[in-house]
């Protein structure tokens, strides 16, 4: 393995960038209106909702299916703005007690935009969140001002994860002990902590029962093509990408976190599940790290410069657990309040997050033992 770079880079192969992209496309998504249906869904929806109009629901839904019926030659954009517009509305059906074939043609306009933009054939956190348009144009359940406030913080989230994930590629790249890998690795804790920031401004201003009983049914599991997906959630999110980056499965819980770390990259856009299938390939960059200071300590490299690096990384892990464990408390709060045995959105318990939180405090004790190994030496 190269000593100049610890990972094999992906990053020069080009799926770190192809994951900046996929964020700016996102923003272009943002802007596309592909139905015509500005009006209707930014007007109208909120207050449809409210009201359970299902023959409004219907009604739209089958005009966005004959529409879209009509375009032979789909981009990926516009395939991407389909979705998000006919996910809301088909989600909305499905809160309301109507069936996916109350709509004719519904499912297989759904699975046609799935193999379109390469995605899953729904609505996700990235149609609810960055490739939803903001200002008037904001697509929303709820007539409730905490739901905007919900998705301008997870569109920050997901835009200082984008930029995370982009630094430790940067970091990857780079000799340890750097200036430069000491400079990519506390900047992606600079992102990090600007993604638990946004996730707290959630939890100071959407309660536990508007989530559970306003939003959360919104983002109901759907059955398309015989296979059953889940409604967005936290765990499609691009923290995934960095658990996976940091992590793989060096410090593995067990089966039980391999599956949940697998059944959500499924969700998430293409250039991040690239991404994350080649970090699953190589040792994880935590363990590169840990194992090239103690041969560069061993090698005789001045241990300050290889300190200074692994702190920064120790610093990484706990901002990561400075956002884990509130939002393990959130998770909590909102759980009970529901039933027994009750999934989140994404179709997990909150036991995931414990997993979660496992793994990061495990890494970080194999962490703080080689620092201690290299001050003492």
């Amino acid at each position: 393995m190269s000593r100049e770079g610890l990972i094999p880079s992906a990053y020069r192969d080009g799926l770190a960038r192809a994951c900046m992209v996929s964020l700016r496309e996102d923003h272009t998504v943002a802007a596309a209106d592909p139905f015509d249906a500005d009006e209707p869904m930014s007007a109208r929806l909120a207050s449809w909702n409210e009201e359970s109009a299902c023959t409004a629901l219907i009604e739209l839904a089958g005009h966005m299916v004959e529409r879209l019926h009509r375009m032979r030659d789909l981009d990926w954009v516009s395939a991407a703005g389909c979705m998000r517009d006919l996910g809301f509305v088909a989600a909305s059906l499905i809160r309301h007690g109507a069936p996916i074939e109350a709509v004719p043609g519904l499912e297989p306009a759904l699975l046609r935009l799935g193999r379109a933009t390469d995605e899953v054939p729904r609505d996700t956190v990235y149609s609810y969140a960055t490739r939803n348009p903001d200002g008037p144009r904001r697509r929303t359940f709820t007539a409730h001002p905490q739901e905007r406030l919900f998705i301008d913080a997870v569109t920050e989230g997901m835009h200082a994860l984008g930029h995370t994930i982009e630094q430790l590629e940067f970091a990857g790249a780079m000799a340890l002990g750097s200036d430069a890998s000491v400079h990519h690795i506390e900047q992606a804790a600079v992102h990090l902590r600007r993604m638990i920031r946004a996730i707290r401004s959630v939890i100071q201003n959407l309660s536990p029962e508007l989530f559970t009983y306003e939003l959360r049914p919104y983002f109901p599991p759907m059955r398309l093509g015989g296979e059953v997906y889940f409604g967005p959630g936290g765990a499609q999110m691009p923290l995934l990408v960095v658990d996976v980056m940091l992590f793989g499965s060096d410090w593995s819980t067990g089966p039980d976190l391999e599956a949940y770390l697998e059944a959500n990259a499924a969700y998430l856009p293409a250039p991040y599940r690239r991404l994350v299938d080649a970090y699953l390939h190589v040792p994880s960059m935590l363990s590169a790290w840990i194992v090239e200071a103690r041969r560069q300590a061993a090698a005789g490299v001045p241990r300050h410069r290889l300190l200074e690096a692994l702190r920064a990384v120790e610093a990484l892990l706990k901002a990561l657990l400075r956002f884990r464990h509130p939002h393990l408390n959130l998770a909590r709060s909102n759980f009970k309040i529901r039933p027994p045995e009750s999934l989140g959105s994404g179709g997990y318990q909150v036991d995931s997050l414990t997993m979660l939180i496992e793994q990061t405090t495990r890494a970080q004790a194999d962490l703080h033992t080689t620092i201690t190994a290299l001050e003492a030496g």
